[in-house]
């Protein structure tokens, strides 16, 4: 919009002006939409880490069954990673199948 008003206060002609802010909208628009893939590749691969997460917990936690004091951190890894991917799910971030 400022640049706009710039280039009509500096006397541009019309129509270079709206060819102007017509090229500056089409590289905005490009460049949201890069932006947006960006966010999109995360939620497809989110579900993937959390069930990373949910497996390393649960070999940290079979690992240790000798020792009962060393269960307990090893399970709550493994069932935060699994809640978190459940919550993610609830909340609506249903972009990925399960």
């Amino acid at each position: 919009m400022q640049r706009g008003i710039q280039l009509i206060v500096d006397g541009t002609d019309p129509e270079l002006v709206r060819d102007i802010l017509e090229t500056d909208l089409a590289y905005i628009e490009d460049r949201h939409r890069n932006g947006k893939a960006i966010f999109d590749a995360m939620t497809a691969y989110a579900p993937a880490f959390g069930m990373i997460g949910t497996l390393i917990g649960l070999v940290l936690m079979l690992r240790t069954l000798d020792k009962p004091s060393t269960i307990g951190p090893a399970m709550a890894g493994g069932s935060y990673h699994h809640f978190v991917r459940r919550c993610d799910r609830q909340l609506g971030h249903r972009s990925y199948r399960y």
